[in-house]
């Protein structure tokens, strides 16, 4: 890790939270302890029929068997970094979004670019699940993100996982349509990959509507009128209109 002077402001946003994770108990209630599962606000209900729209974009519900499946799906948990000081009263009511992201993927890299300062000023919580699958290059990538979980586990692996989505994202080249890290060979973070990808091909191929194993990605799974529910793509009104909607 390079020393925070050295580093992107944005990096340099990630490093205290990590620093401050590795010498305190971390007391938010949807942060991970070893194999706990994390939960997001507010709780699913069954799931019923019917396409959910979100400030004009359609998805679909999905059921409880998939929801889990996305809850136990390896990634990243993007807290917003002010929410390492003082209480965090208030992240039960914040709307809380899953996204599936590819490192290479352009349209993701201009997601999370729109996403970032909502989390910084606390108006959402995102969980990043890396997935490997539209480049050579994708699962190496989405790998090397993974790694501090596939080595170690609890907050700590966590936001150094977080540390490297973002570095990654920050040296992403749109003329090349590549993230900025390295392919990672470990074996143990190539088979969380693994894992994600199968999580989102069989989301996919149950409720997407498209030809067997096409992916979309980003895709985004939240929870709207307490049911989840998945979305398929970029929002078309920007992350920002989406994410207001869930709110209300």
């Amino acid at each position: 890790m390079p020393p925070i002077g050295h580093t992107p402001s944005r990096l340099r946003c990630v490093l205290p939270l990590a620093m401050a994770m590795s010498i305190a108990p971390f007391t938010i209630s949807t942060a991970i302890a070893g194999d706990a599962t994390m939960p997001l606000p507010p709780a699913a209900t069954a799931h019923t029929a019917g396409r959910p729209v979100v400030a004009g974009t359609p998805g679909r519900f999905i059921s409880l068997a998939y929801w889990q499946r996305i809850m136990h799906a390896p990634g990243v948990f993007m807290l917003p970094p002010k929410s390492i000081y003082g209480a965090p009263s208030g992240l039960g009511n914040m709307p809380a979004i899953y996204i599936f992201a590819d490192p290479n993927c352009i349209i993701c890299h201009e997601v999370y670019n729109e996403v970032y300062p909502l989390m910084e000023a606390n108006k959402v919580m995102v969980f990043v699940i890396p997935i490997g699958m539209i480049k050579p290059t994708s699962a190496g990538k989405a790998a090397h993100i993974l790694l501090p979980m596939a080595e170690g586990k609890g907050a700590a692996a966590m936001m150094r996982s977080a540390y490297l989505l973002a570095q990654d994202e920050v040296a992403y080249d749109t003329k090349t349509r590549e993230g900025g890290l390295s392919p990672s060979h470990n074996a143990a973070a190539l088979r969380m990959v693994d894992e994600d990808n199968q999580v989102l091909l069989h989301l996919t191929n149950r409720y997407g509507g498209f030809p067997h194993d096409r992916i979309e990605v980003p895709t985004i799974v939240t929870i709207v009128q307490g049911k989840p529910a998945v979305f398929f793509g970029a929002p078309p009104v920007g992350a920002a209109k989406f994410i207001a909607e869930l709110k209300k």
